[in-house]
């Protein structure tokens, strides 16, 4: 899709309710002011500290956390084989690691001969 494809959407019809409209207002007004942050509001709030909630949520709501808003011709998230992901190139990395550790301890051993005729 190009860019000149790209359109946004049309404003909705009718209005919303009057109490969602306060209560946006109220937020914005709070915002505003310096005395709201709702990125902090959401992290002090109890239900959002649970450690597996990340994964509940993914879950539940059937989130692809390798998902793109591009169209695949542009650029296909899935197309990457298993050995690009981090945990892959993490082993990947271990294993050349200790190959040149093991390498390098070869190297510098010192090997001790007995002399002959002493």
């Amino acid at each position: 899709m190009s860019p000149d494809q790209i359109r946004i959407p049309p404003e909705p019809q009718g209005r919303c309710s009057s109490q969602l409209q306060e209560k946006i207002s109220k937020l914005y007004e709070r915002k505003l002011h310096g005395d709201f942050d709702t990125n902090s509001h959401i992290q002090k709030k109890k239900e959002f500290r649970n450690p597996s909630i990340y994964e509940k949520l993914i879950q539940f709501c059937g989130i692809d956390e390798l998902g793109t808003n591009y169209p695949k011709d542009m650029f296909d998230s899935h197309g990457w084989s298993e050995d690009s992901y981090y945990e892959a190139l993490a082993k990947a990395q271990k294993v050349e690691m200790d190959k040149l550790e093991k390498a390098k301890k070869e190297r510098t051993k010192v090997r001790l001969t007995k002399k002959k005729g002493g």
